[in-house]
């Protein structure tokens, strides 16, 4: 099942929800001007749609035994808060990362 139909949302609400994610996570993670780094790279955007798409897969296996909260605002707030908790447990690629923050391809 996707999850755009649990949460009753196009495109583009869907493709905002996952730049409010994106952002917070990099800001939780990083301080200003670093998170801005990741925010403007489409590696780390990529790396976000992924592990978001992992996420997608266990909510929706949940959710769609619940047809009756699909929809709600409740359950977009949910998916909102359970996608950023689980992107902030998961670490972006240190390699990344640092050529990211450096401009080198050291790893960590």
């Amino acid at each position: 099942m996707e999850i755009k139909k649990i949460l009753e949302v196009n495109d583009y609400e869907y493709n905002m929800i996952i730049l409010e994610i994106g952002c917070k996570a990099a800001e939780n993670r990083y301080p200003g001007d670093k998170a801005n780094v990741f925010k403007s790279d489409r590696r780390y955007w990529n790396w976000v749609r992924q592990q978001i798409d992992i996420r997608n897969m266990d909510f929706t296996s949940v959710l769609e035994k619940h047809p009756s909260v699909w929809g709600t605002r409740q359950v977009v707030d949910m998916y909102k808060d359970y996608t950023l908790e689980k992107l902030n447990a998961t670490s972006f690629p240190a390699r990344f990362a640092v050529k990211l923050l450096t401009g080198t391809t050291e790893t960590i």
